[in-house]
Formats: structure tokens, C-alpha cells, sequence
């Protein structure tokens, strides 16, 4: 069984759309308390909506949300459900059809969250268990808005975004195993000999250049341009240069302690902030245990908060 799980940053803007420094972000309120309570409200108010399917969804807590005041920190169990699945529960080993679940019946699965909310940040952050068919980003984002209306602070809302990757890609840069690279184009030519002579009839399809790494091998060059290559903006039809060629995209692939993430030089929305911590965890019954998984969470978002070595802070 896989174990993963999704890395969010949340923040906080008032209608000017400036982002609020979150322990005091009314100049008194603590964002970690209102964190806390709202998760303590959808816990006893269960969240109904309609997918784009037109199943009907379900969103609250399988479990009053535990707060670890001195780290700053949530975590407990979302509850996800939805209709819309016909599903036979069988016995194991007779087969038999112990219950018939219908197409009006709720599916749902229980799968853990933690939020930490660093003082003196803009950012808190959120990590989420990955189910299929269960995702919680925009209906927890919708809901937290709303429980701050409901509240009264109708001059602030909520946003939850995928992790900046940066804060992880330089720790892996910095101590992680290059693996991979690929200097893709979008095009190919009508003939292996135009193909290879860089020139001819543009034709339909892709072409890699695939570079692959020992464990041994020295990279630091490679990443050192890499990493100035992804920190640069790209537009869509810009190309991207190395060693006197252009590419239409670069990709590289770096592990550190088990975790392998694929980045994106131009198309950084292809850069998923999900992470397979399959290797990290300990396992018991086919679930991770609850302590494992706040460890790893503790471990990943020091990571995503890191600090440039002159102390600056998060990004606004």
C-alpha cells in the first residue's frame, strides 16, 4: 500500500488583498485558534455540497482535531464522503455479498491532515493524506471563508495553494541525488537525418534527450544550472538555453531520503506538491499510525518553511 500525502500553503488576505501576518492578523486575533475552531465546527456542523458530477459530497472531522499548542500545530482526520458508486461488500473468503451498497449511499474514508501555523508568517501550512476520490482543497477552502463570515471577519479570506516547491527543491539541491534530466522538444523533423542535423520539416510529435545519473556521479554543476534555470520566468513560447541549444522544456528529477520529485523549468503547474511517503511511515494494519504521520508532517513542513541562510522571511 502507498502512502501519500499533498503539501499546502495557506494565507490570509484582507479586501485589499494584502496578506496578513497570521498570529496577529487583525492586529490582535490568532489565526492558530481560529484554525482550531473552525476544524472544531466542521467536526459538529458537517459540510454538504454537489460535485460537478452531481453527486452529493460530505466534508467534516472523524474525530475532535487535537491541538499541540507549543509546536502551533492541528491534526486529526478528515471525513470525506460521496454517493454516486455502486459497490457489493463480500465476505473474504466465501464471496459471499455480505451488504449492497446503492448508488444513494455515502462512501467515506477518514484520512489525516496537519496544519502548522509558524508565528510571524504569512504562510501557514497544510498537510493532507492522499484517497483517491477525495480531495479537499477547494471545499475546505470554501468552508474556512465561509466560517470566517459566519464569525464575523468579513473583511479577510482564506487561499490554499499548492506548497511552494522552492523550499524543498533547494534543501534537495543542496543534499539530494540528481537523477534525471530531459531536454524536451515539441517538434520533430520528417527524417532521422533532419532530426539529427537539427534542421528540416517541422512534423508533428516530441523529442527527449534524457540524461541519467549514477549514485556516484558528480552532479553539482548540473544542479547549480538547473536551479538558476527553474528560478527564471518563462513565457509560454519562450525556449529554454543550454549549452547553445534550445529546448521547449526541461525537467529534472532529484531524491533526498527517499523522496523523488520531478520539477519543471517553464510549466511549473506541472510540479505537484503530492509526495510518497510510503518509506517514511510505519505501517500497521494497512494505515500508517497517527504518530508516524505527524512526525513526517513535522519533517516536511521544516522543509517548506526553511529559511534562506540571512534570515529572510516567507515570500509575500
Amino acid at each position: 500500500m502507498k502512502v501519500k500525502i499533498t503539501t499546502y500553503r495557506i494565507s490570509l488576505t484582507n479586501n485589499n488583498g494584502e496578506k496578513q501576518i497570521l498570529n496577529f492578523f487583525n492586529g490582535e486575533d490568532d489565526f492558530l485558534n481560529i484554525a482550531h475552531n473552525f476544524c472544531s465546527y466542521i467536526f459538529q456542523n458537517r459540510r454538504n455540497y454537489t460535485d460537478n458530477t452531481g453527486n452529493l459530497r460530505t466534508f467534516t472531522l472523524g474525530y475532535s482535531p487535537s491541538l499541540m499548542s507549543e509546536q502551533r500545530c492541528i491534526n486529526g482526520y478528515f471525513d470525506s464522503a460521496y454517493t454516486g458508486d455502486v459497490v457489493d461488500i463480500k465476505e473474504s473468503t466465501s464471496n459471499d455479498v455480505l451488504y449492497h451498497v446503492t448508488r444513494d449511499k455515502l462512501q467515506s474514508k477518514k484520512f489525516f491532515f496537519f496544519i502548522s501555523v509558524p508565528k510571524n508568517s504569512k504562510y501557514a501550512y497544510l498537510v493532507v493524506q492522499r484517497k483517491a476520490n477525495h480531495g479537499v482543497k477547494s471545499i475546505l477552502e470554501t468552508s474556512f471563508s465561509h466560517y470566517l463570515r459566519f464569525l464575523g471577519y468579513d473583511d479577510y479570506r482564506v487561499h490554499i495553494e499548492d506548497a511552494p516547491s522552492y523550499y524543498l527543491l533547494e534543501t534537495m539541491l543542496q543534499h539530494g541525488r540528481l537523477k534525471e534530466v530531459k531536454l524536451i522538444n515539441k517538434t520533430l523533423m520528417s527524417s532521422f537525418d533532419e532530426q539529427f542535423a537539427n534542421e528540416g520539416v517541422v512534423n508533428v510529435g516530441s523529442f527527449d534527450k534524457v540524461l541519467k545519473f549514477g549514485n556516484n556521479a558528480r552532479t553539482q554543476m548540473f544542479k547549480t544550472i538547473l536551479f538558476q534555470l527553474y528560478r527564471a520566468n518563462y513565457s509560454e513560447y519562450q525556449q529554454v538555453h543550454i549549452a547553445h541549444e534550445n529546448f521547449d522544456e526541461v525537467s529534472f528529477t532529484i531524491e533526498l531520503d527517499d523522496l523523488s520529485k520531478t520539477f519543471y523549468v517553464k510549466d511549473k503547474s506541472k510540479i505537484r506538491s503530492n509526495i510518497d511517503i510510503t518509506n517514511l511511515v510505519e505501517i500497521v494494519d494497512e494505515e500508517p499510525t497517527h504518530d508516524s504521520m505527524i512526525q513526517i508532517s513535522l519533517d516536511i513542513i521544516t522543509r517548506l518553511i526553511q529559511r534562506n541562510e540571512n534570515g529572510e522571511q516567507d515570500a509575500a
